[in-house]
């Protein structure tokens, strides 16, 4: 008689992963999708892009933190308290702002963002758009650069 070796079953014999293609998928309910972990491939992009936006504003922070730029950033964990489309990071020195709005990838801007961004460019606050860490932390350098801020590391 066999036995069978206990230690090789899957922990969880009920949550075996199974492949669904992205037409069944489309026709199912999104709460049934998300209960089972199953995304469409424009969600999986919007996460992946979250998640890169994500790590771009940790970046950004720890930049102006290095520079001693005081700032408040819009949180993107939770519901925003400022203004609907307000750039995420408001950064401050020695009396001048930099507006700077954080998209990953492909990503463009609400008509929110639009509305707000036009607001804040009549009031003489233009803001700046980066697309990657990189432009975000140029972008910042040319500023404490202009205003006469920027620490040399």
């Amino acid at each position: 008689m066999r036995t069978m070796n206990l230690a090789k079953q899957p922990k969880n014999p009920n949550k075996i992963r199974t492949v669904v293609s992205e037409n069944i998928m489309r026709h199912m309910d999104p709460e049934t999708r998300k209960k089972h972990g199953l995304l469409l491939g424009e969600e999986r992009a919007q996460k992946a892009d979250r998640e890169t936006e994500r790590k771009m504003h940790v970046e950004v922070s720890r930049e102006l933190l290095r520079n001693g730029v005081c700032f408040i950033e819009a949180r993107m964990d939770k519901r925003s308290t400022i203004p609907k489309g307000h750039p995420d990071f408001t950064c401050l020195k020695n009396g001048y702002v930099l507006l700077l709005e954080l998209k990953a990838g492909g990503g463009r801007l609400s008509s929110d963002q639009l509305d707000r961004i036009g607001e804040l460019d009549k009031s003489g606050n233009p803001t700046t758009v980066a697309s990657s860490t990189l432009e975000a932390i140029n972008a910042i350098h040319a500023w404490l650069d202009r205003i006469g801020a920027r620490h040399s590391t």
